[in-house]
């Protein structure tokens, strides 16, 4: 098997690619904030965007497609609600969704 994940392998093609330093370690560590007792903003921010787009990952009966990561307490005190209320507190995210999926589909 191979000795590296997604996030790894991830990293290291931004990094070839002259991505900034901030981006690549964001994307290196979006998975190890329970490792961090103080990550960065932008570490924070791709951890519970990740999350919730886990959360959203359903199939046609609603069972979960993919695995959620437990929140750090330190993500939790900072984002100051749960996982489960990030998607009610954005009012508009049926549309931004549609506007995410039609992007991906260019």
């Amino acid at each position: 098997m191979l000795d590296f994940d997604h996030a790894e392998m991830s990293a290291i093609l931004v990094e070839k690619w002259k991505f900034p330093e901030n981006l690549i370690n964001c994307i290196r560590n979006h998975h190890n904030l329970h490792e961090m007792e103080d990550p960065p903003l932008l570490e924070r921010v791709i951890f519970v965007a990740n999350q919730v787009a886990k959360s959203l990952d359903q199939d046609q009966d609603g069972h979960q497609l993919s695995m959620i990561e437990p929140m750090p307490d330190h993500i939790h005190q900072w984002l100051g609600m749960t996982l489960e209320e990030v998607p009610e507190s954005i009012s508009d995210l049926p549309t931004e969704l549609v506007k995410a999926e039609a992007f991906l589909t260019l």
